[in-house]
């Protein structure tokens, strides 16, 4: 006897939605002046690259231009195509793992981990700003994070 059972199971919305903040908003929810500064500077370089303003997703990440993201179960979802997030230790950017993976631009970057797709920088000054600009401009060109 063969017994066969059958489940669906659902996918929920991805939590993490785009908002209505703005960009000065979140910025003066960084209480560290210093990181302030640097994500407002990560923001323009962003801004500059897509062509896009910033986005709120959530409550942390700042968001810049959106692609479609198919999830394993093959719903898609938006998501931003370069992005980052002011975290208690560090600023998070979120870029394409195969450009971070490109050894050129990591060997110039400076001080910062890797980690998959995401870039942790603890200030924006131990970092080649030029590098990082050419890391999200590949990335936003790429269209995919």
């Amino acid at each position: 006897m063969i017994i066969t059972s059958r489940i669906e199971v659902r996918m929920a919305e991805p939590k993490t939605q785009p908002t209505t903040e703005s960009l000065t908003s979140y910025l003066s929810r960084i209480d560290d002046p210093a990181r302030r500064a640097d994500c407002a500077a990560i923001a323009e370089i962003m801004t500059k690259v897509t062509k896009k303003p910033a986005v709120i997703w959530g409550t942390a990440i700042v968001g810049f231009d959106t692609y479609k993201m198919e999830y394993a179960n093959g719903k898609t979802g938006d998501w931003p195509v370069l992005a980052f997030a002011a975290r208690k230790n560090d600023v998070t950017l979120y870029l394409s793992k195969t450009v971070m993976d490109e050894e050129d631009l990591a060997a110039t970057l400076g001080k910062a981990k890797q980690e998959g797709g995401c870039l942790h920088i603890k200030k924006l000054t131990d970092v080649n700003l030029k590098a990082l600009q050419q890391l999200c401009a590949r990335t936003a060109k790429g269209k995919e994070a």
